[in-house]
């Protein structure tokens, strides 16, 4: 059984807003390219349903961000387009995706505090990720956080994600709803994965695993950290 990939292309959208390291949060347009938004926060926060989100490359020190019913694409892929502050500076998630959320192409800070680099949060529908990579603070036992938190009840696909960082808790954490991802890789690299790759569970401190969580995971390549091999859970 196979995750459905659906990629979604640059040029297919006909709404669409630009962010670029020259932008201009004041002067930024929905609709023209030459016109682009200096943040991402500002770009989503002039969208409408619907549309697209296209960032150039660049390290984009945001956190807390929000997507619902929207496309966020980073154009030089996750080795040029990297989103989040500096793990020890994230005082919350870095993006949350709500109902019908879609992102692809970038690299994602995760923060060394107990928040995540993508929060998926929706009741009910899909959200999609793809090609992410997510960096963490390179060390080994002290971080908190996780990668990718499933939780709410809704269903999470995606595929092509990447550790290309360690010095993060757990890669996957799912407390409730589907995830559903094809194409884990999971090099050596600086820093550690504390835990495990994977938590399911319903409960948000980890003391009562149920079925609440469900997770599917196809073309699984583990490398190993400085504390040895990675492993899959239920805790």
């Amino acid at each position: 059984m196979s995750v459905d990939i659906k990629l979604r292309e640059v040029t297919s959208f006909e709404n669409t807003l630009y962010v670029a390291k020259n932008g201009n949060d004041t002067t930024g347009r929905r609709n023209e390219q030459a016109f682009p938004f200096l943040t991402i926060g500002a770009a989503i926060a002039a969208s409408l349903a619907g549309d697209a989100i296209l960032v150039s490359p660049g390290t984009y020190d945001e956190e807390g961000l929000t997507l619902q019913g929207r496309t966020l694409i980073g154009k030089g892929g996750w080795e040029h387009t990297v989103l989040g502050v500096a793990p020890a500076s994230a005082t919350t998630h870095i993006i949350t995706l709500d109902s019908d959320a879609y992102i692809q192409g970038f690299g994602i800070n995760v923060p060394q505090t107990a928040f995540a680099g993508i929060n998926c949060t929706q009741a009910g529908g899909t959200n999609s990720i793809y090609d992410i990579s997510f960096y963490g603070n390179g060390a080994t036992g002290t971080s908190l956080g996780t990668g990718i938190i499933r939780q709410g009840g809704g269903k999470t696909i995606g595929a092509n994600i990447r550790v290309e960082r360690g010095g993060i808790k757990e890669v996957f954490k799912n407390i409730a709803g589907v995830l559903a991802l094809e194409g884990i890789h999971v090099p050596q690299s600086p820093g550690d994965i504390q835990d495990i790759l994977l938590v399911t569970t319903d409960d948000p401190t980890g003391a009562a695993p149920t079925v609440a969580g469900r997770a599917q995971f196809l073309g699984f390549n583990c490398g190993k950290g400085d504390n040895g091999p990675f492993g899959v859970g239920n805790g």
